[in-house]
């Protein structure tokens, strides 16, 4: 499922559009910038602005996607958790086109949605993902093995988090203030926002190492 999404979601009209803002942004910088490769040139302190960017943009849609979910139906709720997923993945592959990866490599879509999983992990489970991830971006050949998997059974919380998430706004819902659910909007909103923090700020600390270190 995962790699459906992150393949679905490079093939849409809305994400080449973000590619393409991020490189105008960059010419301001350096007008000799044509490719999400070249943005290599520019310093950290400008890609992390530019980075900083699309982390900031996903915590918006994430809050209000969060809310709107608290506040909608069974609809809304069904589809909660692929959204989220979705509009974190694609917060990853933004932040790391704006340190100048190409995310059509598909190392690149790897190492990606390692950092999806990573970033959604308990901040006690973080550090054992972020050393994996520093080892496999320094041997790309592991990533390629079939031995190798994206996920595994300690990415079960993040589901069981969004099953509570659920829970809480089901028992809410029904306490209206002027007619709004606030409380289930509350949680829904609190929760997606969180998960999206936490889930970019990894992102950005991962590639912006990766970009040093290469350096």
């Amino acid at each position: 499922m995962l790699l459906y999404t992150y393949t679905f979601l490079q093939g849409t009209n809305a994400q080449a559009e973000a590619y393409n803002r991020i490189l105008q942004v960059a010419r301001t910088y350096d007008e000799d910038i044509q490719q999400i490769e070249d943005l290599k040139k520019l310093s950290i302190e400008k890609l992390t602005y530019l980075a900083d960017q699309q982390v900031a943009r996903n915590r918006v849609y994430s809050f209000v996607q969060g809310g709107a979910t608290g506040a909608g139906g069974w609809l809304l709720l069904g589809v909660d958790l692929p959204m989220m997923i979705g509009l974190n993945l694609r917060t990853v592959q933004l932040v790391g086109t704006s340190y100048g990866y190409n995310m059509h490599n598909p190392i690149e879509m790897v190492v990606a949605l390692k950092v999806l999983h990573a970033g959604a992990l308990p901040k006690r489970l973080q550090y054992e993902a972020w050393e994996e991830l520093k080892e496999d971006v320094e041997q790309y050949d592991r990533l390629m093995s079939q031995e190798k998997q994206l996920t595994n059974t300690t990415w079960i919380e993040q589901p069981l988090r969004n099953i509570f998430k659920t829970i809480a706004i089901l028992m809410f819902r029904k306490k209206l203030f002027q007619g709004v659910p606030l409380i289930s909007v509350g949680v829904g909103a609190t929760v997606n926002y969180k998960t999206a923090k936490n889930v970019s700020d990894f992102a950005k600390r991962f590639y912006q190492y990766r970009a040093i270190q290469e350096r």
